[in-house]
């Protein structure tokens, strides 16, 4: 089973990471299925598929999905997961689009960024051009380092990334 984390930068008490569990299962759905066109899997995720999924996703032990919160509410989500060395930073989703710009998920991704970063130096993610998230992964410390046909593949770079302490 899985060990339940909590990730909250020190001294700032507005937001935490938490383990998603299976009770966020739906709203993770919810979240994913409204900002689909921005993922590569386009489909609608039905309730069963999420039900795999989250069942999968707690089997596995090097996969973090953890919901944002922000003064004790879920507002959106964001994943690291290890294969091979690598981390892959995925489902990055702000759920609660009345906080656009307010820099929650900046701080968020730095959060999970500082804490992968004990795991592997080697972190990064690929994202579809088309996604309007291209500038804040670039905002954020991470750089391009290939190009695909519809997607970018972008890593940390550490000499931009700005690390946060974490309790």
């Amino acid at each position: 089973m899985k060990r339940s984390l909590i990730l909250r930068p020190r001294n700032q008490e507005t937001i935490l990471l938490r383990s998603a569990l299976a009770g966020d299962a739906t709203r993770l759905r919810e979240w994913k299925n409204a900002q689909r066109e921005f993922f590569f899997f386009t489909d609608e995720i039905t309730d069963v598929m999420q039900n795999r999924w989250m069942d999968a996703y707690l089997d596995r032990p090097d996969d973090y999905m953890f919901i944002v919160a922000r003064e004790g509410r879920a507002v959106g989500c964001l994943g690291l997961r290890f294969e091979g060395g690598s981390g892959d930073i995925y489902n990055v989703i702000l759920g609660d689009q009345s906080l656009r710009g307010a820099g929650v998920m900046s701080l968020a991704l730095r959060v999970l960024v500082s804490f992968g970063r004990a795991l592997s130096e080697d972190i990064g993610l690929k994202v579809l051009k088309s996604n309007p998230a291209v500038s804040f992964y670039d905002k954020n410390g991470l750089a391009h380092v290939a190009e695909h046909d519809n997607y970018y593949e972008m890593r940390v770079d550490w000499r931009r990334f700005q690390p946060i302490d974490i309790e």
